[in-house]
């Protein structure tokens, strides 16, 4: 188990798409992240309806009711833990639509 979270990867990139766990800090491009930025980001800058990036990031960390889809943010984190609900993302046809 060690070995497998010792070489987890941070984010993964898929045509526009950034996935990460938490998120990313606004103020930095994608090469200057951290591991602190993509495990742990909530900055008010990257939680604004109105943030633009270079990619569109799909991450979680942080639970909301329903999947927060915004034009460079998708929250896919509905709180599986207390709510039950537990979501997820098809890049292919749920954002081909929107």
């Amino acid at each position: 188990h060690v070995n497998f979270f010792k070489n987890l990867k941070l984010f993964h990139t898929w045509g526009d798409y950034f996935f990460v766990h938490a998120g990313i800090d606004p103020k930095k491009n994608l090469e200057e992240q951290t591991k602190q930025d993509f495990l742990w980001s909530r900055s008010k800058e990257f939680y604004d309806k109105n943030f633009k990036f270079s990619k569109i990031i799909v991450h979680g960390h942080t639970p909301e009711e329903n999947i927060i889809n915004f034009p460079y943010r998708i929250n896919i984190d509905t709180g599986c833990f207390f709510s039950g609900k537990l979501s997820l993302l098809n890049p292919v046809s749920d954002l081909s639509a929107s």
